[in-house]
This record gives structure tokens, C-alpha cells and sequence, in this order.
């Protein structure tokens, strides 16, 4: 479904993926980077830059944004990339969402198909006082390991919003979960958003005046959309129709660990049922959540070693960063 529908504005020639792949490579270029040095970095075959439909949707490309960011110093590399891009590329969610006649019903659109988000979590949102705030999932996966990926996903919905809206929509202020950069990259930041920034808060957010969710889209096209809803239905009955709930559980979360994570909060958001339900479809199962989580990680990650021939403990690191001992000690007993 992700790659057969495009925003009237994106360039038909080119894949999502060949899309964020060109554009690290040319953010990488004006820097005066060699992507393929990070890659050896990292253990990685400099080779899998000829393969962006496997290399951007895995965690691999997560562990390559940070890398460059780390070796180089550039901690505004996903700023640069975003800078790049033909357009935004955040999945289903972004697709629907421009299709849509308005932003009201392109956001509630998008948070229906949440689990889609081509993004580090899923976005929510939230109004009081006049003010809009779409706050992202927030996880230590996102604001403590993977900043670049975590912040790419922010920029390119950041520039979705204005480019639906034909550049109309403004936002009054950017959070992030992460702290300040500091000196020259903190004003990249400024340069790119043209709003107030707040660092180091408990989630990545974008808020905006609540008067901006009446504003027709230039993007909007309701066959187009009705289309790719008719198709995601479709696509979803085949899938997920017949499924007992932890056989939804299981395809919901792989959709997630394509290469983000996902939390128990997350899946039950995704299932849409309660927590208490999640947890008695796992007793049912005599199973747990973490317990089920650290099996479909650990099929991911000898995904990984099939197609990308990765070091072990790289994929540890970037499937589990916070139970990464955990997943190399399964992983050494199943290899």
C-alpha cells in the first residue's frame, strides 16, 4: 500500500525510501560526509546503500543516522535530511491525512491508522485553552537512543502540516524530548522551525493555535482518499480479519518493529482495547508481554542477519537498546 499512493506534490519517480535515502546521502554530501565510512563504522556493508527499500524501514538505517551524528558531530543531521527530502514521508498516516478536506479531519484521519506512522510513535491529539498539541509516543527508544530518527519523524510532520495547508498553518512551539543541542545547531533548529523551542520535556510535540484545524487543505482530494481507506480495509480484513487477538498482537507488532518499538500502552492503543483486556489476552496465551515482545525482537533481528549479514551486538543495541544484553543472550541460544 505505502509506496502506490502519493501526495500531489511528491515525486512519482522515486519510492519513500529511495526518497530518504537520496536525501541523507545529499544531506551527508553537503556536509562533506562519507555515508560508507559510517557504515564500516558500524560493521555494516557499504553496499546496502544500493538497497534503500531494505535499509531505510529497519533499525540499521536508525543506527546509521546516529552514527553519522556521532562521528561527525552534525546533531542536526535529521534537520538537513528532512531539508532534503521530494516530501514528507510518515506513511499512511501522512498520505491520508493530505487527502483529507480539512487538517480536523486529516489529523483524526491519521490517529485512526496510527500504528502506520513511519515515525518513532504514533501521533496524538490534544486540545485546551486554544492550543492544538500533537505530542508523539514518547519512549526512551526515541529520546534517549535514537534522536535522529525520533526527530526526522518530527520534522518531516512539521513539514506535511504546512505543506497541505499550502504554507498557511504556523506553529507556536516545538517540545522535544531531547536536551539542546546547543550553539550553532540550536540555531539550525530556530532556522528550520520559526517558532519558540522547549527542550528536554517529557515528549516531542508540535502545538499550534486551534483556529488553524478549520483550514481547508490544497492537498485534499476525497476519491484519492476513499480509495486508500478502501484499500488499507481491505488490506487490514485479509490480514487481521480472522485473527485470534494475540495473532493481531503479533502482526501489529511487527508493523511497529519494522524499526521503531512499541510498549504495552502502544499495543493496546494500536488493538484498541483496554490494558486490562491486553493483559488477559496474554494470561489466555500463558504468556507476558515482555515475553512475547523479546520473540518477535529477536525474529527481527535474524531478519537482520539473513539480509544484512549485521553484527550481533549491533542489532542488540538497535532492536533493544534498553534490554540489549537480554536480546544478545536470546539470540546467542537461537543462532
Amino acid at each position: 500500500i505505502d509506496s502506490q499512493h502519493k501526495v500531489s506534490a511528491m515525486r512519482p519517480f522515486l519510492s519513500d525510501e529511495e526518497d530518504v535515502l537520496n536525501a541523507f546521502l545529499k544531506a551527508c554530501n553537503e556536509l562533506g560526509i562519507d555515508a560508507k565510512d559510517a557504515l564500516k563504522s558500524l560493521d555494516l556493508a557499504p553496499s546496502l546503500l544500493a538497497s534503500p527499500e531494505k535499509l531505510v524501514p529497519s533499525h540499521l538505517f536508525n543506527q546509521l543516522l546516529e552514527e553519522v551524528a556521532r562521528l561527525y558531530h552534525c546533531h542536526d543531521l535529521a534537520l538537513r535530511v528532512a531539508q532534503q527530502l521530494g516530501a514528507p514521508r510518515l506513511g499512511l498516516p501522512g498520505r491520508l491525512m493530505a487527502y483529507s478536506l480539512d487538517l480536523r479531519s486529516g489529523l483524526n484521519k491519521a490517529e485512526h491508522y496510527a500504528v502506520y506512522y513511519q515515525d518513532t510513535g504514533y501521533w496524538q491529539q490534544h486540545t485546551d485553552n486554544g492550543l492544538v498539541t500533537l505530542s508523539k509516543q514518547p519512549s526512551p527508544f526515541a529520546s534517549e537512543y535514537n534522536h535522529q530518527r525520533n526527530l526526522l519523524g518530527t520534522a518531516q510532520l512539521f513539514l506535511l502540516l504546512r505543506q497541505i495547508t499550502g504554507g498557511f498553518w504556523q506553529a507556536s512551539q516545538l517540545s522535544f524530548s531531547f536536551p539542546d543541542p546547543g550553539g550553532k545547531f540550536t540555531d539550525t533548529f530556530r532556522a528550520f522551525f520559526r517558532c519558540e523551542l522547549r527542550f528536554s520535556q517529557p515528549s516531542d510535540a508540535i502545538h499550534f493555535a486551534e483556529e488553524y484545524l478549520d483550514t481547508d487543505l490544497s492537498t485534499a482530494d476525497p476519491g484519492a482518499l476513499k480509495s486508500l481507506e478502501n484499500q488499507i480495509s481491505a488490506f487490514q480484513a485479509e490480514l487481521l480479519g480472522e485473527q485470534a487477538p494475540l495473532g493481531r498482537a503479533r502482526l501489529l507488532l511487527d508493523q511497529r518493529l519494522r524499526f521503531a518499538s512499541c510498549d504495552f500502552s502502544e499495543l493496546a492503543f494500536y488493538m484498541g482495547i483496554s490494558k486490562e483486556a491486553l493483559r488477559q489476552t496474554f494470561r489466555d496465551a500463558a504468556s507476558s508481554f515482555d515475553e512475547f515482545r523479546r520473540e518477535r525482537q529477536a525474529e527481527r533481528a535474524q531478519y537482520y542477519e539473513r539480509v544484512f549479514h549485521a553484527p550481533t551486538a549491533l542489532l542488540a543495541r538497535a532492536i533493544a537498546p534498553e534490554a540489549s544484553d537480554a536480546l544478545m543472550a536470546r539470540l546467542g541460544k537461537t543462532s
